[in-house]
């Protein structure tokens, strides 16, 4: 049974689409709920429709939307920021105003991501669960560890966020390229069996009778779910 998931809602504000995927896919991955924004006017839209938990804002962005878009930032000072800086890049003072507590430089590593934006959810008593637990599996997403009836499981990385996601919606249906998009980000080259592959890895590693699977069930005709 799932226990005290609240998925957080972050806003990643970047002009550059590719940059603001980029951003948006590991986050996504992890459980988050995430809406990417290209500029001010949509942030501002946004926001008149729900205020966020978390803002992730591209320095180029701030730039290319101008003083009154800092302006209007200001006003929104309680909802925690994490900014994210170009190379050799300095924040200026107009920036620290905004009461920036945290900085990433690119090129960004997805765990350093979402170590930064935990911590800023913790801080602001906002953070999602980081550990779910279903009848005896538990999956820790900020240490990224998996135990089954008290026993370390060792899964690679695609078969952890395979297994995340899965967990973050519980009882839910996909198919095999709503996965395939929503881990691996749907590149082209990459088979849609890949999925069907590290299915079959998950089952044999966490469950009792992979040929009878609790977990990680086959929904015939439509895809897979995860079974509370």
């Amino acid at each position: 049974m799932q226990q005290g998931l609240r998925s957080a809602l972050l806003y990643v504000i970047e002009t550059e689409p590719a940059s603001g995927e980029a951003l948006s896919l590991p986050l996504r991955r992890a459980g988050f709920n995430v809406l990417s924004l290209p500029n001010d006017a949509a942030a501002r839209e946004a926001f008149s429709r729900q205020l966020p938990d978390l803002l992730i804002i591209d320095t180029n962005s701030l730039i290319s939307n101008g003083f009154a878009f800092k302006e209007w930032l200001l006003a929104q000072s309680e909802i925690p920021l994490l900014l994210i800086l170009k190379p050799g890049q300095v924040p200026s003072a107009s920036e620290l105003n905004l009461k920036v507590e945290q900085f990433l430089i690119e090129p960004i590593q997805a765990k350093e991501l979402l170590d930064r934006v935990n911590l800023l959810l913790t801080r602001a008593g906002g953070a999602p669960a980081s550990v779910l637990e279903f009848s005896g599996l538990k999956i820790d997403s900020f240490t990224r560890s998996v135990s089954l009836h008290s026993k370390d499981v060792k899964l690679t990385i695609k078969e952890f966020e395979l297994l995340w996601y899965f967990a973050s919606h519980p009882g839910q249906t996909f198919t095999r390229d709503q996965l395939l998009n929503a881990v691996w980000g749907h590149v082209e080259f990459i088979d849609p069996e890949t999925v069907t592959v590290h299915i079959h890895r998950l089952r044999a590693k966490i469950e009792d009778d992979p040929s009878n699977p609790h977990y990680i069930q086959t929904v015939y005709g439509k895809g897979y779910k995860l079974g509370a």
